[in-house]
């Protein structure tokens, strides 16, 4: 064997020991105590949370976490498996960090053993697979009496474990629930209301309830009180006010006053609440919504140097949503906001980690703070927006918007936070009541009772508070957020949240007056990447074309006005005039306003395809770039250096 040979064996060998050495590493490591995880991601997703081992790290006293699952692979289907390994991962993660606090039972619940009837008994679901054939995924938290059941872990909300487990832990180990109240006239607890359509069936159309109050039922005690309220009980912790339409000056009193006795305040308002008078509109095919009456707090704002647009709406190319017509057809609305997280302030802790949000038809906030007050944006669009008016019929008007964009220049601000020392903003006191008649006066006893009770009037906070404002209601209706998803294993249809509102509720509830921990968590849990650049080479081709299409739709405007204008012409005594019977001066009139109605709509349309065209070009090139570009240089790079090495070998 010459030497050439003898040197490739060595070669071959050292490569196959080290084969085997990694392989050898790896099943080590895969052992149950040994078991170890390397997380690559760009956002660690597989590696727990700084608020997750804050919370570990917090604990006094031990938590267990019984894990019930089938192991009988047999029937599991293999995504089933996946998940059930991940999920003992993340347990295993829990047990390590909290050094002892918490402890976690693998249990396996075959059919009559002690370990289903336990698992039914912990309120465990049995999910069916088919008439024969259930298997078992839930599990308990539980430390000292308290305990928290999630009966059911289900693959498609994957990104939410971690928050519910450590949501779970955080509950069992801590004392009484703060109290929240939402300061509201919608029927967000269902019923009636303004969601109600007589010409349904006859009567009222009851309303479901809306879906956060119920979220925030998991981590508070929950009351919901009328905005005709002039008081906030002192047990309240944190307040809700959700459009506030009809407030009276009475009610922004009661709300001063509770900031002022230090509770925390997060507010709603809204030019224009889309959902909020019918309970079904359809904006994806043209449909209307009712809630034409803005809502804002009129004298509270102004004391905290606050204005708010509560009579136009933001419009952001940039952020604009694609939505379905009322012609089938799709039409780029800028009043429907899709943010990404360049919307969000980065170094607000509530916003920070934000990924995608859906607003519609929001108003701004602008003004200098009052002096104490210090104000902080929270959501913000990008420059290339404007203030228009609310929509009256969507796809009619998105279209004109879009060809007559002209954006300020300036971002605005469609969510703030305001800190420091409040003032009150009713100086001689609470507002006298409105004047009642003797009916009236007479069944208002227990008014009168409440109003000699009356605390008494500050006009100054003795500590620094938070306030948060929010330009927008429709964020926190069902649709917005909401999606329905199918699970394929059990047929069974889940709610998943579909983008972040409700992760921005949670967090500014958690930072005000709750576990600040699970802020850390939670705004990974929805986390979806936008195509920024996407964005941008699209807006640019709009660019290309908006002053064509807004000629061209003028031409195509003026045409059937003229044409209107002919055809809807009147003799002397009111009555209309045939078209047949007009003279032959306005007849041919209207066959020369017919054919350049027909050249404006041609050119248009032509207008509109070249446009389609250009997109379809730079989605080419970007798939192209993508799936093409990168492996051919993979492939020169390797030819290079395949190249560069023979000629190396052959000088030798």
């Amino acid at each position: 064997m010459d030497q050439n040979q003898t040197n490739k064996l060595f070669s071959w060998a050292g490569v196959l020991v080290i084969l085997l050495i990694l392989l050898l590493v790896n099943f080590i490591l895969g052992l149950g105590p040994f078991r170890t995880r390397f997380d690559f991601t760009e956002d660690k997703l597989y590696t727990l949370s700084e608020g997750t081992q804050n919370i570990l790290s917090d604990l006094d006293t031990k938590v267990n976490i019984r894990y019930y699952r089938t192991e009988d692979k047999s029937i599991l289907p293999e995504q089933i498996q996946v998940y059930m390994r991940r999920v003992e991962d993340i347990l295993n993660e829990y047990r390590k960090r909290s050094k002892g606090k918490v402890t976690v039972e693998m249990l396996d619940p075959e059919p009559d053993s002690d370990e289903e009837v336990a698992a039914l008994q912990d309120g465990i679901n049995r999910i069916s697979m088919n008439l024969v054939e259930s298997f078992y995924n839930g599990l308990v938290v539980q430390c000292l009496d308290e305990k928290v059941v999630l009966p059911t872990l289900d693959p498609q909300q994957e990104t939410l474990l971690e928050y519910e487990l450590s949501r779970a832990v955080a509950e069992v180990t801590r004392g009484d629930k703060p109290k929240v109240a939402i300061m509201t006239d919608e029927p967000i607890n269902g019923g009636g209301g303004p969601g109600a359509n007589p010409l349904m069936g006859g009567g009222p159309q009851q309303t479901p309830p809306w879906f956060f109050p119920q979220l925030l039922e998991q981590d508070y005690e929950v009351e919901t009180i009328p905005i005709s309220s002039n008081k906030i009980r002192e047990d309240v912790d944190l307040l809700l006010v959700v459009h506030p339409k009809t407030i009276t000056e009475r009610g922004e009193y009661a709300i001063d006053q509770f900031i002022l006795r230090g509770g925390k305040v997060v507010v709603f308002v809204d030019p224009k609440f889309y959902f909020g008078q019918s309970s079904q509109p359809n904006p994806m095919m043209g449909g209307m919504g009712g809630g034409n009456e803005p809502s804002t707090l009129t004298k509270l704002f102004e004391k905290w140097g606050v204005s708010f647009t509560d009579d136009k709406v933001l419009a952001d190319v940039t952020y604009r949503t694609a939505l379905q017509d009322n012609r089938g057809g799709r039409v780029n609305e800028p009043r429907v906001l899709s943010l990404n997280n360049e919307a969000f302030n980065q170094d607000a802790p509530a916003a920070a980690s934000l990924q995608n949000m859906l607003m519609w038809e929001a108003g701004t906030f602008s003004g200098t703070p009052a002096e104490g007050l210090e104000k902080t944006p929270l959501i913000s669009s990008t420059e290339n927006s404007q203030m228009v008016t609310p929509s009256q019929m969507f796809g009619n008007d998105a279209e004109q918007i879009m060809s007559k964009f002209n954006a300020d220049g300036k971002q605005y601000d469609l969510a703030v936070m305001l800190s420091g020392t409040f003032k009150t903003a009713f100086p001689d006191g609470q507002p006298a009541a409105p004047e009642e008649n003797d009916e009236d006066a007479a069944d208002d006893d227990s008014e009168t009772e409440e109003e000699e009770e009356k605390p008494a009037h500050l006009a100054e906070a003795e500590s620094e508070n938070t306030v948060v404002l929010v330009g927008d209601v429709d964020m926190l209706f069902d649709r917005t957020f909401l999606q329905q998803m199918r699970n394929p294993f059990t047929g069974q249809v889940n709610q998943v949240m579909g983008n972040t509102n409700m992760v921005l509720v949670q967090n500014l509830l958690e930072q005000m007056a709750g576990n600040e921990n699970l802020i850390k968590i939670r705004s990974r849990t929805a986390a979806q990447r936008s195509f920024t650049k996407l964005r941008e080479m699209d807006e640019e081709s709009d660019k290309k074309y908006r002053q064509s299409l807004a000629e061209g739709q003028q031409d195509v405007d003026d045409a059937q006005r003229r044409l209107s204008e002919l055809v809807q012409a009147k003799s002397e005594d009111g009555k209309p005039v045939s078209v047949h019977n007009l003279d032959p001066e306005t007849q041919k009139a209207l066959e020369e306003t017919r054919e350049t109605l027909a050249d404006a709509k041609k050119e248009l349309r032509q207008i509109r395809l070249d446009s389609r065209k250009d997109k379809e070009r730079l989605l080419a090139k970007v798939k192209f770039a993508n799936i093409l570009l990168m492996p051919i240089l993979v492939i020169l790079v390797g030819v290079v250096m395949a190249a560069i090495r023979k000629s190396k070998t052959a000088a030798k």
